[in-house]
């Protein structure tokens, strides 16, 4: 019966440990379970935190790129249109030397002198204009004892007034007809910032 007991006793004792144990395994097995969720969510929260600095850095780098890629384009663009507009201004100065061939010149002169004549009525005035136009000028200028000069060819066609008296001056020449529509182009397109 003591032996009973004793093997009672021990079975006791037995179960009693291995339930302990049994819990022991439970709660060590819920620690782990916890703690490997712990760390799963650090690395995960660790893992979209890298994710987004990476995401971040490459729309700044994408951004960066489209910048840069926007601004050559546009200078590009720039830098034809120019091209393009030189073509027409030289194309538009080649029709008016052309012009000044034409019978229609004589008129454009004559309403040119109209416009300007009646302000240089005072003292001595000169008068510069291409050197194949001096006849003609002289024929049309209705200011008296005015003083021809000759100009260089680039002014196309036209002429330029002087009073050194009355301290006026008048630029009726082709060229800086063409340099006003030009400017005005140049600034209405965008191709030049005031």
């Amino acid at each position: 019966m003591a032996k009973d007991s004793l093997t009672n006793f021990a079975n006791t004792l037995y179960s009693e440990a291995a339930k302990q144990k049994q819990a022991e395994a439970e709660r060590l097995e819920k620690e782990k379970a916890h703690t490997l969720a712990e760390a799963d969510a650090a690395a995960e929260q660790r893992f979209k935190k890298e994710i987004k600095a990476y995401e971040t850095s490459l729309e700044y780098e994408v951004k960066i790129d489209i910048s840069r890629r926007e601004a050559e384009l546009s200078r590009m663009l720039r830098h034809n249109r120019t091209a393009a507009a030189e073509e027409v201004f030289a194309a538009a100065a080649d029709k008016l030397a052309e012009f000044v061939g034409t019978d229609k010149y004589e008129e454009y002169l004559k309403r040119r002198f109209s416009e300007v004549a009646q302000a240089f009525s005072e003292g001595k005035t000169v008068c510069a204009a291409r050197d194949c136009d001096a006849e003609l000028i002289l024929k049309v200028c209705p200011i008296d004892g005015v003083k021809l000069e000759s100009a260089p060819e680039n002014i196309i066609g036209g002429f330029t007034l002087k009073n050194d008296t009355l301290k006026i001056m008048a630029d009726c020449t082709l060229k800086s007809e063409l340099d006003k529509q030009k400017n005005s182009f140049y600034k209405l397109s965008g191709l030049v910032i005031d």
